[in-house]
Order: C-alpha cells, then sequence, then structure tokens
C-alpha cells in the first residue's frame, strides 16, 4: 500500500518473497528439474545394489564414502563407523547440488564451473570406488619367499571371491537419474557461459 508519498510501502516482511520469486525466476526450470534428479538419485533411489542368494543389500549414493573407506561394506552393510562417513558425505553432496545451482543466482566470472560439481563428485566417486575394490588386499610387508608366496596366494583368493561378488553387484535407478541430471547441469552451465563469451 502506498504512502503518502506516493512511494510503494516496504515492510520488512514484504521483501524476502520478492528475493524468492526474483531467485526463483533468474534460475531455469530445467535446472531445478535436473537438480531435483540429482537429489533423489542420490538421496531417495538406491544408486548400488548386492544381492546373494537371500542377501540384499541396497546402497544410496551417500553411502558411497562409507563404502570407498571400506569395501566389505558391500557384504556386510553400513555400520556404526559407516554412519559418520554417511553423514559427513552427505553434506559434501549438497553443498556440490548448491554449488550447481548458485551461478543461477549469482553471476561471477567462471561461476559456471559449479554446474559441473555434482558430475565431477560423481566420478571421483566412481574412480575412487573402483581404485579401492581393485587394488590389492594384502601388501607384501617382508622380503621372505615364503611371506610373498602366502600374500599372493591370499590376494588371488580374494581377486577370486571380488569377481564372484562382482557379478553380484548392480547399478540402480538412482545412479542413471542423477547421472542424467548431473550431465545436463554440465551442460547447461557450459553452454550459459559459452552464450556470455560469445
Amino acid at each position: 500500500m502506498p504512502d503518502q508519498t506516493g512511494l510503494p510501502d516496504t515492510r520488512p516482511g514484504d521483501e524476502a518473497p520478492a528475493l524468492a520469486r526474483a531467485a526463483a525466476r533468474a534460475i531455469d526450470s530445467r535446472l531445478l528439474i535436473a537438480a531435483a534428479a540429482i537429489f533423489i538419485g542420490w538421496f531417495l533411489l538406491d544408486t548400488v545394489s548386492m544381492s546373494y542368494g537371500a542377501l540384499r543389500l541396497d546402497f544410496r549414493f551417500y553411502h558411497l564414502a562409507a563404502i570407498i573407506e571400506r569395501p566389505t561394506r558391500l557384504l556386510t552393510g553400513i555400520d556404526g563407523a559407516g554412519e559418520v562417513w554417511t553423514m559427513l558425505f552427505s553434506l559434501v553432496c549438497l553443498a556440490s547440488l548448491a554449488a550447481a545451482l548458485v551461478p543461477g543466482w549469482v553471476r561471477l566470472p567462471g561461476g559456471w564451473l559449479g554446474c559441473l560439481a555434482p558430475l565431477v563428485l560423481m566420478l571421483v566417486c566412481g574412480g575412487a570406488l573402483y581404485y579401492e575394490t581393485s587394488r590389492d588386499t594384502f601388501a607384501v610387508a617382508t622380503s621372505s619367499n615364503v611371506a610373498n608366496a602366502l600374500t599372493s596366494f591370499a590376494n588371488l583368493m580374494v581377486r577370486r571371491a571380488g569377481a564372484v561378488v562382482a557379478r553380484q553387484v548392480r547399478v540402480d535407478a538412482g545412479a542413471w537419474l542423477s547421472a542424467a541430471g548431473a550431465i545436463y547441469l554440465a551442460w547447461a552451465g557450459w553452454r550459459r557461459a559459452e552464450m556470455r563469451t560469445g
């Protein structure tokens, strides 16, 4: 309601909804849909599952830090120590998702790089998980031939058991949905940067 001077009346509570509407307009709805797809894929849908006979364990993306820290959790599930990794990594996931949306609100040089954050996080997690699950379990500690032979035999047995388990691990819908959203966000950020420079 305008006051006596003809200026709009700005009460302290009125600017917050106006800022929220302006922020919503600044971000393309397709970017919000891609971010929602990433959120659903990371936090609500299973990313990886392992089934062996009657045993079935499902893991979400935010569990990956605990699995990377100890790959045997693919067989045993997330325990108490893994929950700490899960909580911390959940914050990292939310921060990378927020970093992807910030360029829509704030115009910074190089800000489009934030759109790459979810995709980079997924690629780093995939690479780290592959590295941790494919390396030798037992390291050679001595120069004894008997110890080397036993260590080599143990690593061979673990690799064979790992091959059996690897056939039972499946990438689920959460991984595919969040990957599609992350690829779209990265592409949209790159395209937006190209339009500003070109």
